[in-house]
């Protein structure tokens, strides 16, 4: 067991008195020095021993406290060193942490809008397909109208009522047919729960373009920019999904090959602002109050770009969702912007945009 300096100096000390105490008078015995002389010599003998002792306690406490100092130095210096380890080992885990977070947000982000491109596509498919079983009701009401129009004198009044029944019956099966068929492409958006939760806007906008980007070959190039610094929000990222992807598709489809489509993330006062950029062929200023109309198509496009009219009409269903607001800008030749407003709700902790 290691001693402690007070016992070291201690034990030194009454180590050396025994030795003086016993040997002195050998010493000066040894050194020829008379007996009688001795006696005198006492008090001498005794400052001597005290001169002595002094100066080696002097010379123990020096070097216990220079041991002292410098084991507290290298304390000091370990301790350092292990919370230095410590707090780099900790930002360590932090930042793993955080990148692990980040990277699962990133994928779960990216599923859910490949979800939602699944879902765009069989749009496409239930509007092809509409339109092949549309030809069923409108021949037959073309043949009632054919026999009315050419032997309406030779038919007897039950036939002619006949034939209008059928076309009445024929009528309301196609507007049920339509009806069903804006219910699926919807993905009857009226029926589902609203669900807000915290979402990283930012990285959604991300995805959304790297995934358009990918999913269209298109050579026209997808840009994102966060303009206000505005990273995390609450929304529903399934409705936000279908905003983005509807507005991405439209804006490639009708824009020049090896133009810009950019995509911005913006913040004004308390609410979030998302703009898709086109440099396309615009559209009419006629046809700007009916767009967001279930399968309304601008006459100028509907022989050269492909699609079903739906889209900016559940762009529309899904930002009333979020009680936001839609608006069009665009010009014939030049290009369109399309500006989504949502109310702002921010994630509790999440740093302020600059």
């Amino acid at each position: 067991m290691r001693q402690s300096p007070q016992w070291r100096i201690t034990s030194i000390y009454f180590g050396f008195a025994t030795v003086w105490i016993l040997f002195s008078d050998t010493l000066l015995y040894l050194l020829g020095i008379d007996s009688l002389v001795m006696s005198s010599l006492n008090i001498v003998n005794d400052m001597v021993f005290v001169v002595i002792t002094s100066v080696l306690l002097l010379a123990l406490l020096q070097r216990e406290f220079q041991v002292r100092a410098r084991l507290e130095d290298e304390l000091r210096v370990q301790v350092r060193e292990n919370w230095q380890s410590t707090s780099a080992l900790e930002a360590s885990r932090e930042r793993l942490h955080a990148a692990e977070l980040d990277a699962l947000e990133h994928e779960r982000l990216k599923v859910r809008f490949q979800q939602e491109q699944a879902q765009n596509a069989l749009v496409q498919r239930v509007i092809s397909a509409l339109s092949h079983d549309l030809r069923t009701p409108l021949t037959a009401i073309s043949t009632a109208r054919d026999l009315l129009s050419t032997y309406f004198d030779r038919l007897t009044p039950e036939r002619r009522l006949e034939k209008l029944d059928s076309i009445g019956r024929e009528v309301q099966f196609a507007l049920e047919l339509l009806e069903d068929t804006v219910n699926m492409a919807r993905g009857n958006l009226t029926d589902v729960t609203f669900r807000p939760v915290p979402v990283n806007l930012a990285a959604l906008c991300q995805v959304s373009v790297e995934e358009v980007q990918s999913a269209t070959q298109t050579p026209n190039r997808l840009l994102f920019v966060n303009v206000s610094g505005l990273e995390s929000a609450v929304v529903d990222d399934v409705l936000v999904s279908r905003i983005l992807l509807n507005l991405l598709t439209n804006a490639v489809k009708y824009s020049p090959p090896h133009t810009d489509v950019r995509l911005e993330l913006d913040q004004h006062n308390e609410w979030i602002v998302l703009r898709v950029v086109d440099h396309g062929v615009g559209i009419p200023e006629a046809d700007l109050p009916h767009i967001f109309e279930p399968f309304y198509r601008a006459a100028g496009v509907m022989d050269a770009v492909s699609g079903t009219g739906l889209g900016l009409s559940i762009v529309k269903d899904c930002v009333t969702r979020h009680q936001g607001r839609v608006r069009v800008d665009s010009t014939v030749g030049q290009g369109t912007t399309f500006t989504v407003e949502l109310p702002l709700e921010k994630v509790p902790g999440a740093v302020a945009a600059a």
